[in-house]
This record gives C-alpha cells, sequence and structure tokens, in this order.
C-alpha cells in the first residue's frame, strides 16, 4: 500500500515532543515524550498526494504517515511501537534517492529521550491550556 510512497515520498517531521498511551487493564494514561536535551527532532514520515475531484488541477491534498518502528527500551515500558526517529546526519539519506533506507528504520537511543506521564486533558482537542504537558501524578500508581 505505502511502497511507492517509501521509495520516493519520504519526509521529515519536525516535532518537539509526541504522545503514547499506556495501555493497563482498560484505563489509558497519556505519556509526553521528547528528547532529553529539550531540543526538536524529526519523525520519519512517508507522503502522498490524494485523488480529490473537488480539487483544482495541481492542488491536490497531501497527506502523510509517520514511520514506526519496535520501541527502545524506554518506549516498550509503554508502547509495543514508537515513531522512527531520525538523527540530523540521517536526513539527508532519508530524503534522497535510496530506494530502500530500511537500516534507518530502528529505534532511536534511549539514554537521549525522556518520558513522563500527562493529563488524560490531552485527550481532547478542545482542551488547549498552556499546561497540559506538565508532568502529573497518574491517579493510578501502578499506570507509570
Amino acid at each position: 500500500m505505502f511502497r511507492g510512497a517509501y521509495r520516493s515520498r519520504r519526509c521529515l517531521v519536525p516535532v518537539d515532543g509526541y504522545l503514547e498511551w499506556k495501555d493497563i487493564k482498560g484505563t489509558k494514561q497519556p505519556y509526553a515524550l521528547a528528547m532529553a536535551d529539550g531540543k526538536p527532532f524529526c519523525l520519519a514520515g512517508i507522503w502522498e498526494s490524494r485523488a480529490d475531484p473537488a480539487s483544482r488541477p495541481g492542488t491536490a491534498p497531501k497527506t502523510f504517515a509517520i514511520v514506526t518502528c519496535k520501541p527502545n527500551d524506554l518506549v516498550a515500558t509503554i508502547h509495543d511501537q514508537m515513531p522512527v526517529i531520525r538523527h540530523e546526519k540521517d536526513y539527508a539519506r532519508w530524503l534522497g534517492e535510496d530506494p530502500d533506507p530500511a537500516d534507518l528504520m530502528v529505534p532511536f537511543l534511549s539514554e537521549l529521550m525522556k518520558i513522563w506521564p500527562v493529563s488524560t486533558r490531552v485527550n481532547n482537542v478542545r482542551n488547549q491550556e498552556s499546561n497540559l504537558l506538565e508532568p502529573i501524578e497518574p491517579e493510578e500508581p501502578w499506570l507509570l
């Protein structure tokens, strides 16, 4: 399904963090993940033009998907996969002509990342407070 995009329409998605949810006994606790040094980083992605008859010629909407891999030791404590995070030194190769840079789709180093539980209020897009990503104590301690 994504073979053509993987071969020739790879992209980088700049972020300063992302969210994952730990599911234990039907309760989901969100966690924020970021670089330990607080710097922005890039996720590996693929993109595609989406056919839309309502679009003007040459303006087809573009969509993208984040590429995932098995989790590193840190992320494995909450989830069974993680986004492919690329080192800056690999940006050009990921975006380049190599039709199969599979060796770049590996877990990022745990030591360079941090993780913390955040409010379940992040689950609703109407919640826009600036403190949504502040660390919290989960209601259930076993969710840590």
